[in-house]
């Protein structure tokens, strides 16, 4: 048995993390077996993303907490994705919890009919695939020789069992209508009605409307562009509200544009984080502390307004069912602060 922590800052003694093991041992696997309580959108589009592009093993995936708990739009259309994926390819299935609340989180790798490794604790799916708001975690992981994995393996279908029911076959209607939108997200902060009113009214007449392109493998789809090989040969996707906007030479090259630094962006709802430009001409515009937090904003905004369904790419026409074609950056008289809006 080990300890694995997702961030082992601090724990010199302890390199192992979970993502390591997820990608150590699912290029070896069959079956995955996955039983835990909360999940989010984007940690299940990005299953469906490495199901998609690397189709050796089948998954058993069993959610604890949603069905007595309520999903969210975002969340119940990315688990409807992953079903049908799954379901449609033969590839395993997704299972909720009708009959009680379960919170456990514990994973499995099977080849040949064996438990090769597994691991049990605190780390939620977002914890190894990327999508976690940087929450410290800790588990203990055991390999195959071990008897704590054979135990693991056989909890999970035990759970699956006895509390599990085909997502397929539980029809849903009610729906949680609360959006967390950027809520604990590390690196942004939440400012007040009268905060929000006091920096848009400070607002300077220098603006810039930077287009949201609609290119089909980078800009706002950088999901469905090549993704990242790990070293053991598996194709990880970029994550799904990860983007990057690419402002056109003719608007960096400006006067007072932002080039090639970092400043504090406070958008029309009243978040604040520190955006950057860079790169050749200054053309790439993008949230400082990860490529997700604008993305986030962009992207949520648009499954809020029922003009974006998670998973799918943005079009020329999700844009028009949004109803916003740019993104507007305002500068104000308050040093190194912007505002930005969707127009």
């Amino acid at each position: 048995m080990e300890l694995l922590h997702t961030i082992p800052f601090g724990f010199p003694d302890h390199t192992r993390t979970a993502s390591r093991i997820w990608h150590e041992f699912l290029p070896q696997s069959t079956i995955i077996r996955i039983a835990t309580g909360y999940i989010t959108s984007d940690s299940l589009v990005e299953l469906k993303g490495i199901a998609e592009r690397n189709d050796n093993f089948s998954l058993e995936l069993f959610i604890g907490m949603h069905y007595l708990d309520l999903f969210t739009r975002p969340q119940y259309d990315a688990t409807v994705a992953l079903s049908d994926f799954l379901t449609e390819r033969h590839r395993g299935t997704v299972y909720l919890s009708p009959r009680a609340r379960y919170h456990g989180k514990m994973y499995s790798f099977v080849s040949g009919g064996n438990c090769i490794a597994g691991f049990i604790g605190s780390s939620n799916l977002g914890s190894f695939l990327g999508t976690s708001k940087d929450l410290y975690e800790t588990d203990c992981f055991f390999r195959g020789e071990d008897l704590g994995c054979s135990a693991v393996n056989n909890e999970i279908s035990t759970v699956i069992n006895r509390l599990g029911q085909p997502f397929s076959e539980l029809p849903i209607t009610m729906f949680d209508l609360r959006s967390d939108m950027l809520e604990g997200e590390y690196g942004v902060s939440r400012k007040s009605t009268n905060e929000i009113a006091g920096i848009f009214q400070s607002q300077t007449d220098i603006e810039f409307r930077l287009p949201l392109k609609t290119s089909p493998r980078s800009n706002l789809n950088v999901y469905f562009g090549a993704g990242r090989r790990t070293p053991r040969g598996m194709i990880q996707p970029r994550p799904w509200y990860e983007v990057e906007i690419i402002v056109p030479r003719e608007i960096t090259s400006l006067p007072h544009y932002p080039a090639g630094r970092q400043f504090n962006v406070v958008t029309d709802d009243g978040w604040e984080f520190t955006c950057s430009t860079n790169g050749e001409n200054f053309k790439n515009f993008r949230s400082s502390a990860n490529l997700k937090i604008l993305g986030k904003w962009i992207k949520r905004s648009m499954e809020n307004a029922n003009a974006l369904t998670i998973g799918n790419p943005i079009t020329e026409e999700t844009l028009n069912r949004f109803g916003k074609h740019y993104l507007l950056l305002t500068k104000t008289t308050i040093p190194n602060l912007w505002t930005l809006k969707m127009v």
